[in-house]
């Protein structure tokens, strides 16, 4: 069982710095960081991670927003990620 993190912001310009010493210390063997508008559904650090991600793994982020909300603007029928 792995403990993943995702954060997602919104430009090059944000700092992750905060987030990323925050999910290190409640002990994610891996983050996933994306620097991309949150308009777009193209998300490939995210897109890396869901396939990274196991039965058993726990996700830790900001926001499950960040991860739910593009898979539903790319197919809102679908139950999970295509």
């Amino acid at each position: 069982m792995s403990k993943i993190g995702y954060i997602r912001v919104s430009s090059i310009e944000q700092n992750t710095d905060r987030q990323e010493i925050a999910l290190s210390e409640i002990g994610m063997d891996r983050i996933f960081i994306e620097k991309i508008s949150g308009k777009t559904t193209y998300r490939p650090e995210l897109k890396k991670m869901l396939e990274y991600i196991r039965e058993g793994d726990i996700y830790g982020g900001q926001s499950c927003q960040d991860i739910f909300l593009p898979l539903y603007k790319v197919d809102p029928e679908s139950s999970f990620p295509q």
